[in-house]
């Protein structure tokens, strides 16, 4: 082997060595420190990052629409330039929905939620869902034309009612069980997004809305002549009569021997009514004025029932009585502007027949009274002599420290929040007969003044009372002017929802995320 041969394998093997001393100058940095070692294909250098991006995405989506961020920020509705949130829709929807599954109006599905794929019952070219979105929109437009109108006119929300506000809150909490409950109470009624933070701007909506037309209404300033104008023309709405009434009723068959009443015939049913009609005729024909009214009243009663038309009882007046709470056919006869003092009638309603003498018509010229009142209780049928003790030596107490209107408030509010007082509270133009007899008769005792104070019990407890004032307009003219402002604001209301400053509309992605059970 010659030379060249032998240094051949020298050669090669310098060559491998420079080769390496050069691969090791590429990975170096210009500083000397070596690069990085890559791995993985290119391909793979590509996705990695795109995963990435895709998973922070698809995660920031997930928090987004299982936290009820959509709901919230969502607009399935305008009015105006005002844009109301999925949480507020599913509000008003809810309720709408709630109060007449309430009612027992609304069949269930198979989950069993309220079925609203069926036509309403009150309005047969609608379905239950349609007729729903319909009085939802309305409401929610009704409440920020409102909101809106009270902004423009300076009209704020008062303390009062937020404090209603956050008292129902307080309460509510109380009732579930704590923060969470009540978080998770609103996300089940309302859906998602629903909370304390989204529920009580709507609830402060609201109580604005209601505000705004009480005292814009109170604004309205009508004449003499309007008011009786009106009076005049809805007069057998306003006035009052009082008049004798005898019922007789037709005759049923006897019990069978298991106490049932066995079921009469169409024939049957009609001889008892014309035999029911003679009966009235007769009693009518014995009536000249109302003392011969109430002889034949106790001549006609059933034995069992004749008690209640002798000597001091006296079941046949009724005085003072408005059209609403009388009969149709019998308000229809007694609200007749022919009638006159003395006249008699026989007039059937409701399958009875009633014996009638028509004594008078009035205008309703009563003031009616304003009164506060603290309540501590002590139920008469209920609560022990000890109690009942312990809860008048606390009225007398309570009076005893009664100076003026402003300490039945302030002592009030405070026993309330103590619990000693079931209730603090002002009745304002109280009606005749609305309260419990005993409390009844107090306000409207005949020597009634202003800052009156007492004690009063009831069924309920004792009361202590403080007499504010008597209206200064009489019921009837109050009535005119009460029903001309709500006409009045019903115009402006009506024209407002003409209008295209608050024209509803809908958005289609809104409400993909409405919740309609």
């Amino acid at each position: 082997m010659d030379k060249k041969d032998k240094e051949a394998p020298k050669d090669k093997i310098a060559q491998r060595r420079e080769e390496r001393d050069r691969r090791i100058e590429r990975q170096k940095r210009p500083d000397g420190t070596k690069k990085p070692i890559k791995t993985g294909s290119r391909l793979g250098r590509i996705l990695f990052p795109i995963i990435v991006v895709l998973l922070i995405i698809v995660v920031a989506v997930w928090i987004i629409f299982a936290t009820g961020v959509v709901e919230r920020k969502a607009r399935p509705l305008s009015v105006g330039s005002s844009e109301v949130s999925v949480v507020e829709y599913n509000y008003y929807f809810t309720n709408q929905m709630n109060q007449f599954a309430q009612a027992g109006l609304l069949t269930a599905d198979a989950q069993g939620q309220p079925d609203l794929s069926g036509p309403s019952a009150l309005d047969a070219e609608k379905t239950w869902l349609e007729y729903f979105q319909d009085m939802t929109d309305e409401a929610i437009q009704d409440t920020y034309i409102k909101v809106n109108e009270a902004e423009k006119a300076g009209i704020e929300l008062s303390e009062e009612n937020q404090k209603k506000i956050d008292d129902f809150f307080a309460d509510m909490e109380k009732q579930v069980g704590g923060e969470v409950e009540l978080h998770n109470r609103f996300v089940d009624d309302f859906g998602k997004g629903a909370s304390k933070e989204t529920i009580e701007p709507i609830f402060q909506r609201l109580f604005l809305a209601q505000q705004y037309e009480t005292e814009h209404k109170d604004g309205y300033d009508f004449s003499d002549e309007e008011i009786a104008t009106y009076y005049d023309q809805h007069r057998d709405d306003m006035d009052m009569v009082s008049y004798r009434s005898f019922m007789i009723s037709p005759e049923k068959p006897a019990p069978d021997a298991e106490g049932n009443i066995p079921e009469q015939t169409d024939e049957e049913k009609s001889q008892a009514m014309e035999d029911a009609k003679a009966q009235a005729d007769a009693m009518l024909e014995q009536i000249t004025d109302e003392a011969s009214f109430r002889e034949a009243a106790v001549e006609f009663a059933p034995e069992d029932k004749k008690a209640d038309y002798e000597g001091d009882a006296d079941r046949t007046l009724q005085t003072n009585m408005k059209s609403s709470i009388v009969n149709a056919e019998v308000a229809d006869w007694l609200f007749d502007a022919s009638r006159e003092n003395g006249d008699t009638a026989v007039v059937e309603s409701n399958n009875f027949y009633f014996v009638l003498y028509f004594i008078s018509r009035n205008k309703d010229e009563m003031h009616l009274p304003t009164v506060r009142h603290i309540l501590i209780p002590a139920n008469r049928d209920t609560a022990t002599d000890e109690e009942k003790a312990q809860a008048k030596q606390l009225a007398e107490e309570t009076l005893e420290r009664i100076k003026g209107e402003s300490d039945m408030e302030t002592i009030g509010d405070e026993m309330v929040a103590a619990g000693t007082s079931a209730e603090s509270n002002i009745y304002e133009n109280v009606p005749y007969g609305q309260m419990v007899e005993e409390f009844n008769d107090w306000i409207f005792d005949e020597n009634r003044k202003p800052g009156d104070t007492d004690i009063v019990e009831t069924v309920y407890g004792y009361h202590v009372m403080y007499f504010v004032s008597f209206a200064d307009q009489p019921v009837w003219e109050q009535r005119a002017s009460e029903q001309l402002a709500n006409e009045r604001f019903t115009e402006e209301m009506e024209a407002f929802k003409e209008s295209d400053e608050y024209a509803v509309d809908h958005s289609d992605f809104g409400m993909k995320f409405v919740k309609y059970n």
